[in-house]
């Protein structure tokens, strides 16, 4: 029997299939974005089937938990080092790209757009907040975890009953921080059962069969299921569904590129995924209100929605290699010092 290997490489690529679904979520998805300048879209049905990539958003959660379970340390200090990582690139970003094309900003409010709590600055920073979150929370509940296995099913509820309240028994909606503690909530659960994977190497223990041609065909149902049930049920009195529909996302394209001799895709989705993070925050120029204006018409070379998506996934692909070049600069000299 052919097993799955889940190595640094295979992360690359579900980051890379997880970007990837993040892009056609905003581009087609939205339809504050396409009925204005493709009004032939304008049909529900076609938002709510793009909207099924919304995935993407369960699938860097877990790869979050997952991640953490191979750190060295689980310290504090791997956090701040962790989060450093991700400040970095998202503040070259945002006052880079947005804050010279932006008036009257106050100081608190930068601030809070600074770490992601407030996303008038760049629509998709909810990231930001979550990451700094999972990184002061997950050397606890790694500890609790790794000594009683149950207790994982304790904080995932436990994460649930929070988020219920806080939706229940708060105004959270107009409050940028109980927002943030309400996404927390509602996104640990994946995060958690991450680790959970990781830690008990879950995915290695689910034997394949040899056949190349099965393991293709049965890895792209095992895709195409969690795309469809994501499609049919979101969510059960707000709890997220994409606690079981990531990771088998996640397996579909794991076993795929473990069994199957898929080079050239492989190369594809693994530079994609190392380029994640920075594609995540500069495909947000194109959509965040204060800057869009200065943004979109450079991306709007057709009258062709799909050719436009396409058209930002190169244009953002290519942005991403250059900031992430003067990101590797800045860290050389942060950490030479």
């Amino acid at each position: 029997m052919a097993q799955v290997l889940f190595d640094k490489d295979k992360t690359k690529i579900v980051k890379g299939f997880a970007i990837l679904f993040m892009i056609l979520l905003h581009c087609l998805a939205s339809p504050e974005w396409y009925t204005v300048r493709f009004g032939e879209f304008d049909n529900p049905l076609f938002a709510r089937v793009f909207s099924t990539f919304k995935i993407c958003v369960g699938m860097f959660t877990f790869m979050v938990g997952y991640g953490y379970a191979f750190s060295r340390t689980k310290d504090l200090r791997y956090s701040w080092e962790h989060v450093i990582k991700l400040l970095i690139p998202f503040w070259i970003v945002l006052f880079g790209f947005t804050l010279p094309l932006c008036d009257n900003i106050e100081g608190g409010n930068l601030l809070k757009n600074m770490f992601g709590i407030n996303s008038l600055l760049n629509y998709f920073s909810w990231f930001v907040y979550f990451f700094i979150y999972a990184m002061i929370v997950m050397p606890v509940f790694s500890r609790i975890i790794d000594k009683r296995l149950w207790m994982a099913v304790v904080l995932m509820l436990g994460c649930y009953a929070c988020q219920v309240a806080v939706h229940t028994f708060t105004d959270w909606n107009h409050n940028d921080f109980l927002t943030a503690l309400f996404n927390s909530m509602m996104q640990s659960p994946c995060m958690i059962l991450g680790y959970l994977f990781a830690k008990h190497k879950v995915f290695e223990r689910v034997p394949l069969p040899n056949s190349k041609v099965v393991v293709f065909v049965f890895s792209i149902l095992c895709m195409g299921l969690a795309l469809w049930l994501r499609f049919v049920k979101s969510a059960v009195l707000g709890f997220s569904l994409s606690v079981f529909y990531a990771p088998m996302m996640i397996f579909g394209i794991v076993a795929l590129f473990s069994c199957c001799k898929l080079k050239l895709l492989s190369s594809l989705f693994m530079k994609l995924g190392e380029l994640s993070v920075y594609m995540w925050f500069l495909h947000a120029l194109f959509f965040t209100k204060p800057i869009r204006a200065f943004y979109q018409p450079l991306i709007l070379v057709s009258d062709n929605i799909f050719v436009v998506t396409l058209f930002i996934i190169v244009l953002t692909t290519i942005m991403a290699l250059v900031v992430k070049s003067v990101v590797d600069g800045v860290t050389r000299l942060i950490y030479n010092r």
